[in-house]
């Protein structure tokens, strides 16, 4: 990822450049599906950090992520 630097605004921007679908490093990017620009409008992307970070603050007394420990015999 070259000169990361301009993409300083958090995981909620948007950037235009992004040409990959998906990704598995933190620190990565993937395009936004071909939308029309009023559903863009109505409900803009969410990063997964935002929807935990929003889940959280309104359930502060649900767990919002958990996870199964699993043993092998």
């Amino acid at each position: 990822m070259e000169n990361l630097e301009k993409y300083n605004n958090g995981p909620d921007q948007i950037i235009l450049e992004a040409n990959k679908i998906w990704v598995s490093e933190a620190d990565g990017f993937v395009k936004i599906r071909d939308h029309d620009k009023e559903s863009l409008i109505r409900t803009p992307p969410l990063s997964v950090p935002s929807l935990l970070k929003k889940t959280a603050s309104e359930l502060p007394d649900q767990q919002v992520m958990c996870f199964k420990l699993t043993t092998t015999g």
